[in-house]
């Protein structure tokens, strides 16, 4: 029987070891900077200087504002302490509907509202992450590994699943290593009283954060077997990574929307809903099972196209041709709703009974089918433009 387990291992295990120090390295200089700005500013706040500086200017520390709009201010000078050293001060409900800065809270807990984190690092893991899942696939397609892989006398679905299972799986450990790190770092690394969270709830979030991680890798992964150009796919990648910067006017727009209909209807803040930053902010319950689902279908979708996966396409954008109108479809359908919401403020124009942007928006329809017409008929469309010219000829 065809051992795998080597192959793969030689394959990729200097790639996998670096890529786990690469994810530990982040995870532990991010908490090394939390750690040094946290003890910078309680050495700051607690120094005679800035304690006389403090009482001289009592009357103009505000701390928040009423509902009227009214300042709010520090009592006291151990008040403003407890409040800017506190870990995981919570936002109000939604940052769209945000009037005031952070209230401290030791008490209220609830997933989805958002807590204040300290460091913006893991936002880099990401596209590592994605980037990784992306090429586990890819790059074997492209160096034609794969030619060797479908010649041994194993099964597709066995390179599939031993893929995921000597690779993806360890990979994700590490994931979940560095998150449950950073958790034990925030239990021990600083004074109880200054943590606003239990380990229960640094637990929950992160791995909220670890599962929001291994939806960017799977999704990687899934365009990693789906897309085959060696330019294109690479490209569209990289214009994907642009377009989605566009995911808070995105998000913004469609709850306007939905609360211009549905009034009624809370929105949670985006960074409550998805966890990027593990610390107490954790995700609702039905963002897990979404996030678990979402995972799941992704992985299925996979493991169909690389069962059809054909060595012979090597032109083409998708890697199986059979897939290219459902491809198509989706493509058109979420750039036009993605674009639409995204540079457009249709909900906001809504909510504020303005005029739509009718003419922006059905130029945007326009060029979303006209690109994904053209990116994943083109093959057909050159050949169809060499005939007219052999014709004309």
């Amino acid at each position: 029987m065809t051992n795998l387990k080597k192959i793969y291992a030689l394959r990729y295990q200097k790639t996998l070891l670096f890529l786990s120090g690469l994810i530990l390295f982040v995870y532990g200089y991010s908490s090394v900077d939390t750690m040094k700005d946290w003890q910078w500013r309680d050495h700051y706040y607690h120094s005679e200087e800035f304690i006389n500086e403090f009482e001289e200017s009592l009357d103009t520390r505000i701390r928040d504002y009423d509902e009227k709009g009214q300042p709010i201010y520090y009592n006291n000078i151990k008040e403003f302490q407890d409040t800017q050293l506190t870990l995981f001060q919570h936002y109000p409900e939604s940052s769209l509907y945000y009037t005031g800065a952070a209230i401290p809270s030791r008490s209220v807990y609830y997933p989805g509202k958002t807590y204040t984190s300290n460091s913006s690092y893991f936002v880099f893991l990401f596209p590592i992450v994605f980037l990784a899942g992306f090429a586990l696939f890819f790059v074997d397609q492209k160096t034609n590994f794969n030619r060797l892989l479908f010649t041994l006398p194993v099964s597709r679905k066995r390179l599939f699943l031993d893929k995921l299972r000597y690779i993806a799986l360890p990979f994700a450990g590490v994931l979940a290593l560095g998150s449950f790190l950073q958790i034990l770092f925030y239990t021990w690394g600083f004074p109880s009283e200054y943590v606003n969270a239990s380990f229960f709830q640094m637990l929950y979030s992160g791995f909220s954060h670890w599962l929001l991680l291994i939806l960017a890798f799977v999704l990687g992964l899934f365009l990693g077997v789906l897309l085959n150009h060696l330019i294109l796919a690479p490209t569209l990648i990289i214009l994907g990574f642009f377009a989605f910067l566009l995911v808070s006017d995105f998000y913004r727009n469609f709850a306007w929307i939905i609360n211009h209909y549905f009034p009624k209807v809370k929105f949670y803040d985006l960074d409550g809903i998805f966890v990027i930053w593990p610390g107490k902010t954790a995700s609702p319950w039905w963002i897990i099972l979404m996030l678990g689902c979402a995972i799941a279908l992704f992985l299925f979708l996979s493991y169909v196209i690389f069962k059809h996966l054909s060595l012979e396409n090597t032109g083409q954008l998708l890697s199986v041709p059979d897939f290219k109108l459902p491809v198509f479809i989706t493509l058109f359908l979420l750039t036009s709703i993605w674009f639409n919401l995204g540079l457009w403020d249709i909900g906001y124009r809504l909510s504020a009974n303005l005029r739509l942007p009718y003419e922006e928006v059905a130029l945007t329809i326009l060029l979303c089918l006209s690109m994904s017409f053209g990116l994943i008929y083109y093959p057909e469309i050159y050949k169809k433009w060499q005939n007219i010219q052999k014709k004309i000829a």
